[in-house]
């Protein structure tokens, strides 16, 4: 049993999905937005507004402009297209 929890455990270091942090979007970020079951050239494309730290500090969820809507989307929904500080 111990060898199997080593082994998971050496499995788990290197995984990209733990390890990897992404850039946290930031307010005026041009992102496309992910939805389920919706093809990736359907996807929206919104403007972040506001965002909205979870319980522990890190930011976990968003506001997103999309044309005459606000709407609130997890970080792992989004995908970054321009960064506000762009030159």
């Amino acid at each position: 049993m111990e060898i199997s929890s080593a082994i998971a455990g050496s499995l788990l270091e290197k995984m990209e999905k733990w390890n990897v942090e992404r850039e946290n979007p930031r307010v005026n970020d041009v992102v496309l937005v992910a939805e389920g079951n919706v093809p990736h050239h359907r996807w929206r494309l919104g403007i972040v507004v506001e965002a909205l730290p979870g319980q522990d500090g890190l930011l976990r969820t968003v506001r997103v402009k999309i044309a005459a809507e606000v709407i609130s989307r997890p970080t792992r929904k989004l995908h970054l297209l321009e960064s506000a500080s762009s030159p």
